[in-house]
């Protein structure tokens, strides 16, 4: 190949993105093979992060391949309305005009949210159409459209009216900023520095106590009993008793319970069922009081003592703490670690707080989506990931769908208030006085209408009505992604063709938050599992394995990268890393070794220019031709890049793209650039003229199809390449795009053989000579002579002598014979004798190289290899260090042993080749 010259992406990117964005798939729709996918919605406030590109450009490739294939290729894009963050956006900008949500109220409130959705809502899909991503775009879905937000209500009076659904004073996560509940998913854990403070809780009447430890001491008001462990014999006298609150008096029952770890603390726990799970548990199995003594902010309310109202935890827990000083109930503090959960919008510490919320019972449904897993109706791809999958389904809990949220789909429940009594329904503090309210005082409709009729029909009287303020969790509307885009509740044409769609594409980071629901609501409300397949790609990390974050400023911005090397090499670099690992490290280098590979793809089109190679011409000639390429090295290289597309079909139908992103760059670069292009060369320009035209049109082929083959992976340069060289003399129509086109043909048995393994031979001699040159530092200019002996085959010889000049110009040599003999000229020489499995090859080194200091120079640098080698193998059994190194700092060292070796193994051989 020629000099490598620059690859100007800048030049054509922007002309196929629209190209991509508004070809679709109109001309497929008619195709009876269907293929759907879903994009995952992105929060509508989101930009692109290098998780979107790794799988975004996944699902592209399979969306480009199955349309080659001869599929109609569905897929369709979204947005998420992404309750939480999008009103904190809006909230935001608000306090800087100096308003409120409050202060606009319910319905300006969510106007504001809406003229934002327009202003800023579409970036991230303006910066994945940037990608090329061949989305049907004219489908785009968001999920507070009308046709979800119908979806919406329909599942939820659905699961309302199956018995799923259902409304209850239970435990949630409490987010005290935002004044909502939570989902595990918006929370984040992490060490911090804490205190068990140790309390004393005497007997009533008797000077007996138990010493209780904690980490919340102003919780100690809510405290409802103490619990200690069945089989703990320090307790089992007190196990019935009472004992007594500090501070305040109030008796409070010791009870036993398998949930208490005797080895904590003093193993003796102190129950606040309002203010923590584990306690809310036992609370229930013993029947015990909840009591909450926090508000909507967490701040201290009248169910504590009076000097403690109004208080926040901080202040509280101080106070709380010198009271306990000072009347002797506070006897030790021990400094420790523990995890604190935190809002991963707000940064608040999460308060599990006792509210009415509405709740979905998932065990039923959750037996419904392992059973689609079991039965092979879903595959989830990577094994592993499917045990988690059941150990999380078998274990899950109810789900709390409500969220103290504006912007969202609003629950579609109206409750009853009683206007005569002045009372007002579905609020927590119903009593039994009111039991005919109680037992029916929400109204669960699609319309408001509809609720009054059936409240009218309940109370046989018109009675007011007030729709629940709580919005639905974000995941709820998610969960219906599916089917709900495809037109679900209605049996649109969509829902026929296209469900269950085939392969869902997502982060293992989420396969229980989403992917379990998803595949809970599809079981529940369609009676089929929403995909058949589940594929889970990789969390990305830096180069060095850490975590990426704003605070440590190794985030990387992909739409930067993609503007500084091009779309193309970041989407391949994504695909090179794309194993089916948790975690995958990346950094900018990869990038520029995928920019690399796409410069010498491009240079091939150069050279292809210059010949006037039309891949439209010489292609097609090709491909019509029944006859097989009389030259060996034509032959050799259709059947290798026939037997390439069929591998690529292979791997691209399993979803394996890091195995094929590296398989056809390797297969482009090390034997079509490297191998079959420096041999078409020769070709092109000898005398034979029929050769150079056959040659011309296989090179056109095979590029052809190669370019094809990279098309899905790397959509840009390979159209601005395809469409350039099938018209290099400008006189043929514009061809259509690669992904309109159809996969390369598949390999035959029928097809011709014979002469590949020649081809294979000559490229091995071709190699052990430049090697050699190289092991020795023999300059190109430097004529060799070489004699090729112990040739088994006729065959092999013919070939060899046919390719005379050409081997002689790609390794300079002066001379140069071949002989099936073992016993021949290269007897005579003084030099290199390097065996292969086929011949011997003998090379003339005489007066070309001092052998006396070669062979010190090599046992020099083999002794120096080998010394490094069993330092390197020392360090890697060390378990002290295996267990402590950085997890970088230990593969960096396998790398170098795996180097090292390699080095050893090819110094070892240069010495034996030398002639004694």
């Amino acid at each position: 190949m020629t000099a490598e010259m620059p690859y100007p992406f800048r030049d054509f990117e922007e002309k196929w993105r629209k190209i991509f964005e508004n070809g679709g798939r109109e001309p497929f729709k008619n195709r009876r093979k269907k293929f759907c996918i879903t994009m995952p919605p992105p929060n509508v406030t989101g930009r692109l992060h290098l998780g979107h590109i790794m799988s975004s450009t996944e699902q592209d490739i399979v969306i480009r391949f199955k349309s080659m294939c001869g599929y109609d290729a569905m897929w369709i894009p979204g947005l998420d309305h992404a309750g939480i963050a999008t009103q904190m956006m809006v909230e935001k900008e608000l306090q800087k005009n100096g308003t409120s949500r409050k202060h606009l109220g319910r319905e300006k409130f969510l106007e504001k949210v809406w003229e934002w959705k327009e202003k800023y809502g579409g970036f991230i899909i303006e910066q994945m159409k940037r990608m090329g991503f061949l989305a049907d775009w004219s489908s785009l879905k968001f999920t507070m459209d009308s046709d979800i937000n119908k979806a919406v209500t329909k599942s939820f009076i659905e699961l309302y009216k199956r018995g799923y659904l259902y409304r209850d004073l239970r435990l949630v996560n409490w987010d005290p900023a935002l004044q909502t509940a939570l989902s595990d998913l918006e929370i984040v854990s992490k060490e911090e520095p804490g205190t068990f403070w140790y309390i004393r809780y005497f007997i009533n009447n008797t000077h007996q106590h138990i010493d209780v430890a904690t980490t919340r001491p102003e919780t100690i008001f809510a405290d409802t009993a103490i619990a200690v462990h069945p089989d703990d014999i320090r307790y089992s006298d007190f196990v019935g008793k009472m004992a007594e609150v500090p501070l305040i008096g109030r008796k409070i029952p010791i009870v036993s319970d398998q949930a208490i770890s005797m080895n904590k603390g003093t193993g003796a726990v102190k129950i606040t069922p309002a203010h923590d799970y584990t306690d809310f548990d036992i609370a229930k199995r013993h029947s015990l009081p909840f009591i909450d003594i926090f508000d909507d902010e967490a701040k201290i309310n009248r169910s504590a003592p009076e000097w403690l109202f109004g208080l926040d935890q901080q202040t509280a827990r101080a106070k709380t703490l010198e009271a306990l000083k000072d009347s002797g109930h506070l006897v030790q503090e021990e400094n420790i670690s523990i995890p604190i959960p935190r809002s991963e919008r707000s940064g608040a510490v999460i308060e599990p707080r006792l509210t009415h919320q509405w709740f979905i019972d998932t065990k039923a449904m959750a037996n419904k989506a392992m059973a689609s897993v079991k039965n092979k109706e879903v595959t989830i791809l990577q094994p592993e990931q499917e045990r988690k999958f059941f150990e999380w389904m078998e274990n899950i809990r109810p789900w709390c769908v409500s969220r103290q949220l504006w912007w969202g789909h609003r629950i579609p429940a109206w409750f009853a208030e009683d206007k005569e009594n002045g009372k007002e329904f579905g609020s927590a503090n119903i009593g039994k006085e009111d039991s005919r309210y109680a037992e029916k005082n929400f109204f669960i409709a699609e319309t408001e209408e509809e609720a009054k009729n059936q409240a009218k029909e309940f109370f046989g009287k018109d009675v007011v009505l007030r729709q629940d303020e709580d919005v639905l969790d974000t995941w709820f509307s998610s969960g219906l992604w599916p089917f709900s885009v495809l037109g679900w509740p209605e049996n649109s044409l969509e829902m026929k063709d296209y469900y269950p769609n085939d392969v869902l594409f997502t982060g293992h980071d989420i396969l229980f938050f989403w992917v379990s629901r998803m595949m809970m609501f599809g079981c529940e409300l369609t009676g089929k599992a929403p995909f058949s397949k589940v594929y889970l790609h990789p969390l990305i990390r830096d180069e060095y394995g850490k975590k990426m974050s704003k605070t440590k400023g190794n985030v990387i911005d992909p739409i930067e990268l993609a503007d500084e090397y091009g779309a193309d090499a970041l989407r391949l670099s994504m695909m090179m890393i794309a194993t089916p690992s948790l975690y995958v490290r990346f950094g900018q280098r990869n990038v520029e070794q995928a920019k690399s590979f796409i410069t010498k793809i491009w240079n091939v089109g150069k050279f292809c220019s210059a010949y006037k190679i039309s891949l439209n011409e010489f292609a097609l000639a090709t491909q019509r031709s029944t006859e097989h390429p009389k030259w060996p090295i034509n032959s050799w290289i259709l059947i290798e890049t026939k037997k390439a597309a069929d591998l690529m079909r292979e791997m691209l139908e399993n979803y394996k793209f890091h195995d094929a992103s590296h398989y056809i760059c390797q297969f482009t670069r090390n034997i079509f650039c490297d191998w079959y292009i420096e041999f078409a060369k020769h070709a092109i320009s000898c005398e034979d003229e029929q050769t150079a035209i056959e040659t011309k049109r296989t090179l056109a082929a095979c590029f052809s199809d190669i370019l094809k083959m990279l098309h899905p992976i790397i959509p840009f340069v390979t159209e601005e390449l395809h469409s350039s060289l099938c018209n290099v003399d400008k006189k043929h129509q514009e061809p259509s795009p690669l992904f309109k086109q159809e996969w390369p043909s598949s390999y035959k048995d029928t097809d011709n053989e014979s002469d590949s393994i020649n081809v294979y031979r000559l490229m091995e001699i071709v190699k052990s000579i430049r090697n050699l040159r190289h092991t020795f530092s023999i300059q190109f200019s430097t004529p060799l002579c070489v004699c090729i002996a112990n040739l088994k085959e006729e065959s092999c010889v013919k070939f060899f002598k046919n390719h005379y000049e050409m081997i002689k110009k790609l390794v300079k040599l002066s001379s140069f014979t071949c002989s099936e003999k073992r016993e021949s000229s290269g007897k005579d020489f003084v030099g290199a004798r390097i065996p292969t499995k086929f011949c011997i090859i003998y090379v003339n080194l005489d007066g070309i190289v001092d052998f006396n200091e070669e062979r010190n120079r090599l046992n020099n640098s083999i002794q120096k290899t080998r010394t490094e080698i069993a330092s390197i193998e020392k360090k890697l059994e060390d378990r002290e260090f295996l267990d402590n190194a950085p997890e970088d700092v230990v593969e960096n060292m396998r790398s170098r042993l795996i180097d090292k070796t390699d080095v050893a193994q090819k110094l070892q051989e240069a010495l034996s080749a030398i002639s004694l």
